[in-house]
């Protein structure tokens, strides 16, 4: 603590750099930041059970994606499962990556959704409740997607050290927005 430490040159350098700070706080504190873009929503039983298969693959696809949506010029503001009630109707656009959420974060979801809100899915996407049983996501906003068969890289594997999905995950009853050569949706809408 050099605040008690007695040095006067210490606690002068300390008082100049952190009392201009100090002195617009009222004003800092009742401030508010614009919302961003759109909402990442992150799941924290998405990392308990990334830990539990020996992987992490949400935490390199969150970093990635941050930096993808960044590069493009959008402003990123990360909501987690507690804030998808109170926080997501903010927001006209969500993405996320995240295998699971909460059971009872489910209908708040569905319903921003249902009612205009745009939520963009990776593969394997909120398949999972946070007992890694299946959420039922896909029925509730009329979706349909075949299951998605996660891979993590043994290590003679080398994929930049991220988790590889065997394939890419199916779905139907949307618009192909994007393609692959070999003819695979990269992209769908659903309306």
């Amino acid at each position: 603590d050099y605040a008690a430490s007695g040095n006067d040159l210490v606690y002068g350098a300390i008082k100049r750099v952190t009392w201009p700070v100090g002195a617009c706080e009222d004003v800092i504190l009742d401030g508010t930041r614009p919302l961003g873009d759109l909402a990442y929503l992150y799941s924290v039983e998405s990392d308990y059970y990334q830990r539990l298969r020996g992987g992490y693959k949400t935490g390199q696809e969150r970093v990635w994606d941050d930096v993808l949506l960044t590069a493009c010029g959008y402003h990123l503001d990360v909501i987690d499962g507690n804030g998808v009630k109170d926080f997501l109707k903010g927001y006209r656009f969500a993405f996320t990556s995240e295998f699971n959420l909460r059971r009872d974060r489910l209908a708040s979801l569905v319903d921003w959704v249902k009612g205009g809100g745009t939520l963009f899915l990776t593969a394997g996407a909120l398949q999972y409740d946070e007992f890694n049983r299946p959420l039922g996501f896909d029925a509730a906003v009329g979706i349909s997607r075949e299951p998605f068969d996660y891979h993590q890289p043994k290590k003679d594997e080398t994929f930049e050290g991220c988790a590889a999905p065997k394939g890419y995950q199916k779905s139907s009853g949307g618009k192909t927005l994007a393609a692959f050569d070999s003819g695979a949706a990269a992209a769908v809408s659903w309306p």
